[in-house]
Formats: structure tokens, sequence, C-alpha cells
């Protein structure tokens, strides 16, 4: 009939997605943070920091926190590595749009949660 289903990874993405047809506006203008991360995985973690031009503010456990402009505006995006391992044994890296104010990529982390950097003390992620 005609349907497709296009995935990556697990992950339900658009078309365009497989078959590159997207640009960094596109990948940052996606809402939704798996296929985001699908884009960027497709793309490639360096080209999409480079062509975002983003620069490097901190690095710490928590992930590293760079600065750039989206649309005109600027932004704080903190690159995490997910906490559990998936099936495969691979490790799934994040990148989360978040405000630019940020100084640490631990204090950039916890605003995601609505918290401060000293409320945010996970003992354990799961």
């Amino acid at each position: 009939d005609g349907t497709a289903l296009w995935a990556w990874h697990g992950v339900y993405v658009p078309a365009r997605v497989i078959l590159g047809r997207y640009t960094v506006e596109d990948i940052q203008a996606e809402p939704n943070a798996e296929i985001r991360r699908a884009m960027i995985e497709r793309m490639g973690w360096d080209r999409w920091l480079h062509e975002t031009g983003a620069t490097p503010v901190h690095q710490d456990r928590y992930g590293t926190l760079y600065r750039t402009d989206v649309d005109g505006e600027r932004v704080g995006v903190v690159v995490v590595t997910n906490s559990t391992p998936e099936p495969d044994g691979s490790w799934k890296r994040y990148a989360l749009l978040v405000e630019p104010h940020h100084e640490t990529a631990h204090a950039a982390i916890a605003s995601t949660f609505g918290m401060t950097a000293d409320e945010y003390q996970p003992a354990i992620e799961t």
C-alpha cells in the first residue's frame, strides 16, 4: 500500500533523516530529543558541533557544555552520554538545548530537571 516506516537504532524517524535530507537548522528545530539525537548521529557529532559554530564552555562528569546561535539567538547546548548502556553495550549521546547563562555542564543538566547544581546530586542514575 506504499506505507513505509523509517527507523534509526529503534527510533522511528522521518524518511528525510535516513535519506540525509536535512540541515543543521532542521536538527535545531526538532522538538523530539530522540529524533534530534538520531539526526545528529546520522550527521556526525563533530560535524554538527562544527556547523553550528558551537564553542566549548565547560566539561565535567555530567557532560560538555557549548554555546552557539540558533535562529539568531544565543543558546547553550549540553552534550551528555546516557547513564545506562543500551542492550548492545553502546552508549547514546544526546544534545540538550539549555539556557545560555549556565557556566558548567552540571548546572545545565540540573536545569533540565528544574533544579540547581547544588540540588542535582544523583547518587544512582538509571
